[in-house]
């Protein structure tokens, strides 16, 4: 996988995306890019949100996945004693979509097999938000942090019986189940 090119989002299918998914263009400005890659001979494109390894966690409605090194994203808040801890971005923008007065520190873990590793650094905040999914692997990694003694309350009951923030934001706002998403690969 080869990384081409960053830019601001504007293509037309990436935007129809995000709306598909709840979300407009002012919601996702500030964290989200269209970013372009090759894989061997062939060009793609999707939304990319940024990690803190410097690189990219990348989502368009027909592929999902990581531009390497994986790991977590971090928003720094307004309030660095709360955390609010999400599985993906899509959830951490949905949230922010729907909250958009709270500015705390946020984690987004891009994957829940990153959690073991950030759970010590985790210690420094006095109240954490856990909005991890509601699912079995929602139900270990939210066991995980109240078994290492952390400050957590469980937020999944604000958007059950959905399966995470961004379904619950796109059935608030369509009235409609989102259905899941395609196996293509979009192509430039």
């Amino acid at each position: 996988m080869e990384l081409i090119s960053v830019q601001a989002v504007k293509h037309p299918k990436l935007l129809l995306y995000l709306t598909e998914r709840g979300l407009q263009p002012s919601d996702a400005s500030p964290f989200l890019s269209e970013v372009y890659y090759r894989v061997s001979e062939k060009c793609f494109f999707a939304l990319g949100f940024p990690n803190d390894a410097g690189g990219w966690e990348l989502r368009n409605p027909y592929f999902k996945g990581c531009f390497a090194p994986k790991a977590i994203s971090t928003i720094k808040g307004t309030d660095s004693h709360k955390l609010q801890l999400f599985e993906g971005f899509m959830d951490f923008l949905s949230w922010r979509k729907l909250h958009p007065e709270v500015q705390d520190d946020s984690i987004i873990l891009n994957s829940l097999n990153l959690l073991p590793k950030l759970i010590p650094s985790l210690h420094a905040y006095t109240m954490i938000e856990s909005l991890l999914d509601n699912d079995e692997a929602g139900d270990r990694a939210t066991k995980q942090l109240f078994d290492a003694g952390l400050p957590v309350k469980d937020m999944r009951a604000c958007y059950a019986p959905y399966k995470d923030v961004n379904e619950y934001l796109v059935q608030r706002l369509q009235g409609k189940k989102i259905s899941p998403p395609r196996k293509r690969r979009l192509h430039r």
